[in-house]
């Protein structure tokens, strides 16, 4: 116990715990300033939204991330849920703003854009996330970024982007990339907190 005290890593996990189980304030997404091709980093409810932030040393309040693509004025998000779809091991899925980001499932977020894009990037980058989804491609429960065939949700981001050119990544990344690590990027400017 005097470990995880003198590390903070009791105080950590409590804080992931709580903000987890409590009840966020309401929010209200200002959709109408989300452009296709912008990414929304989430705060998850889930066990796994913990894990993830546990994973990442706490540091980014983030566990989740999307696309956004914009279609008649009504932003929905492509994102790799690992309970969503047919399969156990989950898909990637594209959901309305509202639904995706409901208060049973988040607890806040940010978005954030490419610093000098041009709204012809965002369309590339939904191309080709709407292909991933159009293959049905399944949750990677490995989270292993060497194989394209599955993707879990940061990779399907990284991967869209590097399509056209844009590697998100850091230089300094772990075996595997989360939220909180595309945050390093120098190609993103935060947009919207929610």
């Amino acid at each position: 116990m005097r470990f995880l005290a003198r590390t903070g890593l009791f105080t950590g996990v409590l804080a992931v715990l709580f903000s987890a189980a409590l009840g966020a304030p309401p929010y209200s997404p200002r959709e109408q300033s989300w452009r296709t091709g912008d990414i929304v980093f989430m705060n998850g409810r889930s066990w796994r939204s913990v894990f993830v932030r546990l994973a990442q040393g706490y540091s980014r309040d983030y566990s989740h991330v999307g696309l956004v693509s914009v279609r008649d004025g009504v932003a929905y998000i492509i994102h790799a849920s690992p309970t969503a779809g047919k399969e156990a091991a989950g898909a990637i899925v594209e959901e309305r703003w509202d639904v995706a980001l409901g208060a049973d499932r988040v607890t806040g977020g940010a978005v954030y854009r490419l610093r000098r894009s041009a709204r012809l990037r965002g369309d590339e980058v939904r191309l080709q996330a709407e292909r991933f989804l159009a293959a049905r491609l399944p949750f990677d429960d490995a989270f292993d970024l060497s194989t394209a065939d599955r993707l879990y949700c940061t990779e399907l981001i990284w991967r869209a982007y590097r399509s056209i050119g844009v590697d998100l990544r850091p230089a300094r990344t772990g075996k595997y990339l989360f939220p909180g690590d595309l945050l390093g990027s120098d190609s993103l400017r935060e947009v919207a907190v929610f």
